[in-house]
């Protein structure tokens, strides 16, 4: 393949409006994506892997990467860090735009915390490429919308993506005006910034700041465990210390601690820290998970009790003031 070929193809596809779509599980992050392109292509169920598709919508070639839900258990941390990652690879060199998207008049607790998820996930620059997209706009009236929108929660939220926003139907009404408009949109943003986009570095960055602030808060800790002995885990290293030479494992919680040969010059202090570290980390990690579990607790209990609604103004009115 020539040069000038090559270049021509790589122009064509740094063309694409790169959008990942970002959401919690259940809010219908898959239905949109086969709304904004028009077809059938995304599977309408729970979504564990990241997956990509690309087409040409209203003159346009748009690259849609659809998520796992931010309060997904059915990854673990490390799966779900690892599929976000994907993401990113999957819109290469970068995506223009973090879609989140969110049911019109279902306002949560946990919609107002995905804006900061984003923010904490992938950094405070990423909310200059990150818009927020409402849908079943079918099932409120133009005034509601309006009343919605004006709402002081409402205004909070998108403010922390530079007040941009967009409403659509839901896929069962859906409305191609909408979605041309909603192209516009995302494209002016994109102007907005420069045609700049968000990277793979970037994240990369993020994720390093991150680990050493974890690094940070166990040596803290580590230091407040220094100050204070712990006697069952100075036992748990006099145990390991005392069993190196015959290789036997010490375990305590769900870390494993293997007897390796070289261990055996280490000094008790080096060790206790060593155990120390792990023991720490291990913590952090399941906190983390708590917290995962708990956010979809709250989801499944939210969407039980909304499930009764229908689509009675008044009802919707009495939502909004809640």
């Amino acid at each position: 393949m020539s040069s000038s070929v090559f270049f021509f193809l790589f122009l064509v596809v740094d063309k694409d409006l790169r959008i990942i779509l970002l959401g919690h599980c259940g809010v219908g992050k898959s239905a949109t994506a086969n709304v904004i392109i028009g077809k059938e292509i995304f599977k309408e169920n729970e979504t564990i892997q990241c997956e990509n598709k690309r087409a040409r919508v209203e003159g346009r070639n748009i690259s849609v990467i659809d998520t796992p839900g931010i309060n997904s258990t059915s990854l673990t941390t490390e799966q779900w860090k690892t599929e976000l990652k994907k993401s990113l690879l999957l819109s290469s060199p970068g995506p223009h735009v973090f879609l989140l998207v969110i049911k019109l008049g279902k306002f949560s607790e946990e919609d107002r915390n995905a804006v900061k998820w984003i923010s904490e996930t992938f950094g405070e620059a990423a909310l200059k490429f990150c818009m927020i997209l409402f849908i079943g706009k079918e099932e409120m009236t133009n005034r509601q919308v309006v009343t919605f929108s004006e709402d002081a929660r409402t205004k909070d939220l998108i403010s922390c993506c530079g007040g941009r926003y967009s409403v659509i139907n839901s896929k069962r009404e859906g409305n191609p005006i909408q979605i041309i408009k909603l192209l516009q949109e995302m494209e002016a943003m994109v102007q907005q910034n420069g045609d700049g986009f968000y990277t793979l570095e970037m994240y990369e960055a993020v994720a390093k700041m991150r680990t050493t602030k974890v690094t940070q808060k166990i040596e803290k800790m580590i230091k407040g465990h220094e100050s204070e002995p712990n006697p069952n885990l100075d036992r748990c290293v006099e145990v390991q210390r005392k069993n190196t030479a015959t290789g036997v494992n010490v375990k305590r919680g769900n870390v494993t601690l293997p007897m390796k040969h070289e261990e055996s010059v280490k000094s008790l202090p080096e060790r206790k820290r060593e155990v120390e570290v792990k023991f720490l980390k291990a913590d952090l990690r399941r906190q983390e998970e708590t917290w995962r579990l708990r956010q979809r607790k709250k989801w499944e209990e939210e969407r039980a009790a909304t499930r009764g609604l229908t689509s009675d103004p008044g009802e919707f009115i009495l939502l909004l003031m809640i």
